[in-house]
């Protein structure tokens, strides 16, 4: 940090104010130069100096005084722009709380002993979900995350010198251990998507085999499987279009739904493929290609929509990730268990991938983590040794199943 007060000879001194932080992270200062003839003398001048240039900040309309104000300042200049809709609705959801708790209090005042005392009360029984329960260590360690990243915004802009968060005390993040089906769930759920109709059929493979996401399934257009190499690659993840959002520059509006980049730059990947599972799409290809020519009587038909690999087969729209995961309850009830999700198939995948051994960062490339860190926090309690390859592994794993 640059002194404060420095002697330039002659009785003259150079006094800086710290105002903030470069995107660098350095110390800035608004510098003055004066005349004085001891350091005692510099001193005074530079008290006097510091109090006219933050009352010249907290004077300007624009700068946030309040935690309330800080939060809309932040999403107006940050949080608002280029992000997802559910990440921009989940940190208004966090702010919320923060702002009825902490919003009066000024930014300059702040504590992390109000922070902590925060924290405590988020912790406290009294504070609840919608649900009625008490809020999760995942929960309260996001509210303070967003702290965090609200005084480092603060720094930035020069309303503080420092982040009160830096001294706060953080709750670790929980976890809870993933419970698995038995194998007579699982074969009877394969045996009886085999019954079901093709696209739902593929779209439930590529749960279970590959581990994708519902809203990467329902994303997958034919041009991103490559038949030769048993490859497809995830580029999109298909989610609601809400038209009060932000929509990124990339994204492809779909009818009532949009394509965004997946949920990390790993998300964007290559993904071998069992045979099994390239047969399964042959077939699937085949049918939407010959009812294609009915799929364009349909009103409100669009173009794009045979671009997609899982479709309503009456009336050729890309089904949308609400539908998949009504399918996957619907089997699950038929094989005597309720509440078995379409992310739990994914989970189910990486069980397996793991129990026969495959080195974590394999595991972290085909569920498209944005660390292999991601997928030890998970699936930690599934981990054994290692050593084999993924697509083989799946495919014979859906062979036993099917048998």
């Amino acid at each position: 940090m640059p002194k404060k007060i420095e002697y330039k000879g002659n009785n003259v001194y150079v006094l800086r104010v710290p105002v903030g932080h470069t995107q660098r992270g350095y110390v800035k200062t608004t510098n003055k130069r004066v005349v004085a003839n001891s350091m005692a003398e510099a001193q005074a001048l530079y008290y006097k100096y510091e109090a006219g240039v933050k009352a010249e900040i907290e004077s300007s309309g624009a700068t946030p005084k309040t935690v309330k104000e800080l939060v809309e300042h932040w999403f107006e200049n940050v949080g608002n722009i280029g992000r997802k809709n559910t990440t921009i609705a989940t940190d208004r959801h966090t702010s919320q709380r923060i702002i009825e708790a902490l919003g009066d209090l000024h930014v300059r005042k702040v504590t992390y002993t109000q922070l902590n005392r925060f924290t405590a009360n988020l912790i406290d029984e009294q504070c609840r979900n919608n649900s009625g329960r008490a809020l999760s260590n995942r929960t309260v360690r996001m509210h303070q995350d967003f702290l965090k990243k609200l005084f480092d915004y603060a720094v930035k802009i020069g309303l503080r010198l420092d982040n009160p968060t830096e001294h706060m005390t953080f709750v670790k993040k929980s976890r809870k251990k993933i419970a698995l089906p038995n194998m007579n769930f699982i074969k009877d759920y394969v045996q009886t998507i085999d019954e079901k109709s093709t696209n739902l059929r593929c779209a439930a493979y590529l749960a279970l085999a590959l581990g994708l996401r519902r809203g990467e399934i329902c994303g997958l257009r034919w041009q991103d499987v490559d038949f030769q190499s048993n490859i497809i690659m995830v580029k999109w993840n298909r989610v609601k279009y809400d038209k009060a959002g932000t929509v990124s520059k990339n994204a492809i509006i779909v009818g009532a739904s949009i394509l965004q980049s997946p949920k990390s730059e790993e998300g964007d990947r290559q993904v071998a493929v069992p045979n099994e599972i390239m047969e399964e799409l042959r077939e699937l290809k085949l049918l939407n290609d010959s009812h294609k020519a009915v799929y364009q009587s349909v009103p409100g038909y669009e173009p794009i929509f045979s671009e997609f690999l899982i479709l309503n087969e009456a009336t050729g729209r890309p089904i949308n990730v609400d539908t998949l995961s009504r399918f996957t309850g619907r089997i699950s009830k038929c094989c005597g268990r309720e509440g078995f999700t379409t992310h739990k198939l994914r989970h189910l995948a990486t069980s397996v991938m793991l129990d026969q051994k495959l080195p974590v960062n394999v595991v972290q490339s085909v569920l498209g983590h944005a660390d292999s860190k991601t997928t030890l926090d998970i699936y930690a309690h599934l981990l054994r040794p290692v050593n084999t390859e993924a697509a083989q592994i799946m495919g014979n794993f859906l062979q036993n199943m099917r048998k």
